[in-house]
């Protein structure tokens, strides 16, 4: 994931590690922004951002993954049943 996160122009960074080839999570910022890291887990990470320019705004943030969940059975489609 660190070399993702340098290949996107990222330098800082928390990471989660997957639990052997499934999950694992990363939150990434430029250099500048002060990140406090309040808790994490497998499924989240809880920070605080302190950037006196952008102080009270909200920050834009991405979710990118192999999300290879369904919300319907009917969108199932061959494997193992749910």
């Amino acid at each position: 994931m660190e070399k993702i996160r340098y290949r996107c122009g990222y330098v800082n960074g928390i990471e989660v590690d997957p639990e052997g080839t499934r999950g694992g999570l990363c939150l990434a910022w430029k250099q500048g922004v002060s990140v406090t890291l309040r808790q994490f887990s497998k499924r989240h990470i809880d920070v605080v951002i302190d950037d006196e320019e952008t102080r009270g705004e909200r920050f834009p943030w991405f979710v990118c993954g192999d999300f290879n969940e369904i919300m319907y059975d009917f969108e199932k489609k061959g494997g193992a049943q749910r």
